[in-house]
């Protein structure tokens, strides 16, 4: 895979070479690191904080007034943290975006979906039902 420059999300293509991802990378970690690597330190994180910054902001509404603003505090406390290299903010901040944004969302999303979930199940089970359908075919 060809290695790409890391872009602020407003130019990121979704479905470019370049976006493909492992599913278990360090991303809060990877991700500054690729902006550093290729922007040189101090431009790498203002482009990496801006980037956070703008994603945050671009959910406003659906975060409402009072979530916005305690999310924003914790991203700048964290961002300043980070930036002396102590990422335990950062990953407070990814925690707490998670549980009251994104898991939130997630379910409220599948919750209108239920009448299309022809299977449930963790991990394992999930290939394993994946395996026994594709074997039958």
């Amino acid at each position: 895979m060809p290695l790409c420059k890391p872009r602020p999300w407003s130019y990121w293509k979704p479905r470019s070479k370049c976006a493909r991802r492992g599913l278990f990378k360090d991303y809060v970690l990877d991700r500054l690191a690729e902006f550093r690597r290729f922007y040189g330190e101090e431009e790498g994180f203002a482009l990496y904080a801006e980037q956070v910054r703008a994603s945050l902001a671009r959910i406003y509404r659906r975060l409402g007034g009072l979530r916005h603003r305690q999310l924003t505090g914790l991203l700048e406390e964290a961002l300043t943290a980070f930036r002396a290299g102590d990422d335990a903010g950062m990953r407070a901040f990814v925690r707490h975006f998670l549980v009251e944004y994104y898991d939130p969302m997630y379910d409220y999303q599948i919750s209108k979906k239920l009448d299309r979930v022809v299977f449930r199940g963790d991990r394992e089970a999930v290939l394993e039902w994946w395996k026994t359908r594709l074997e039958g075919a």
